[in-house]
């Protein structure tokens, strides 16, 4: 495999909080702590370093293949070699079937590990999706040269239509009991699932973290999504937002489940849509 060329840049002798360059300074110092580390068959950068589509706001995502035995005390020897690059601020390792250490440096430079088997750290990965930085396992070699686009999930689609409509209907709730600070975090679930739809629908092999929306989105949605209304913590406002976010997820949302042969949940928008009109007075965009 011809590994991609990884972006050689001036060192960062002091130290001092890390401007971009930072980010590939900190690769390097990595790649070089663990050269001859026995214990680690291989590592690769995944994330968009490892596609090639990073930028000054990326963090780094590290696959780190270790036996399981020798996990424990690799991570605790990978964050004495962060903070031997730089001060680490905070770090999480999240409860997980798999090992996996989220940490943040004084600059906010943001590095993820994922520690996995060689089996764990093929799937869904290919030789476009990352970069080989140490490899004793030959796992370079047994990586396809691409992946396949994948579309939707069913299963994701009619959850997030259904969690569209029950947040939609507490909007009752909200403004019946005066919760229009609630309400503003209530629209902004409904525009977090209207996003979620329409990455679903974007038919990519790697859609890429929750902070890459933009690339996936055609210019038409972006210009949907970035119209909505901005919201107040009042009840005109509050209402407003919840029936243009309607409006813009219903019609699309209909069409793809269609096209994924899911049943529209009927009833249960009839009774969201009867349940905002009698006690708002809120008619829903479309037809009841």
């Amino acid at each position: 495999m011809v590994q991609k060329s990884h972006d050689k840049r001036h060192e960062n002798d002091d130290r001092s909080p890390v401007a971009p360059e930072g980010q590939h300074e900190l690769v390097r110092h990595l790649r070089a702590a663990f050269s001859d580390d026995a214990r680690v068959s291989a590592l690769l950068l995944a994330g968009s370093f490892g596609s090639g589509t990073s930028d000054a706001w990326s963090d780094v995502d590290f696959v780190a293949v270790v036996p399981p035995g020798e996990r424990d005390a690799f991570v605790r020897d990978w964050l004495a070699s962060l903070e031997a690059f730089e001060a680490v601020v905070f770090v999480q390792r999240p409860p997980s079937p798999v090992v996996l250490v989220n940490a943040i440096l004084a600059s906010w430079l943001r590095c993820d590990l994922l520690v996995l088997g060689e089996d764990e750290a093929l799937f869904g990965r290919s030789q476009q999706t990352v970069e080989i930085l140490l490899d004793r396992c030959g796992i370079a070699d047994r990586l396809p040269a691409e992946l396949p686009d994948v579309g939707p999930d069913r299963q994701r689609v009619r959850g997030i239509i259904k969690e569209f409509l029950r947040v939609l209907g507490l909007l009752s709730v909200v403004v019946g009991r005066g919760e229009h600070a609630v309400g503003v975090s209530g629209a902004g679930i409904l525009r977090s699932l209207l996003i979620a739809l329409l990455v679903e629908d974007a038919a990519v092999a790697d859609r890429g973290g929750a902070l890459r929306v933009n690339r996936l989105l055609t210019p038409d949605q972006r210009t949907l999504v970035e119209g909505l209304p901005a919201v107040a913590a009042d009840r005109e406002s509050v209402v407003a937002a919840h029936v243009a976010i309607a409006g813009a997820f219903l019609p699309l949302a209909r069409p793809i489940a269609a096209r994924l042969d899911l049943p529209w949940p009927e009833a249960f928008e009839d009774a969201t849509r009867a349940c905002l009109l009698r006690e708002l007075g809120v008619a829903l965009p479309g037809a009841f």
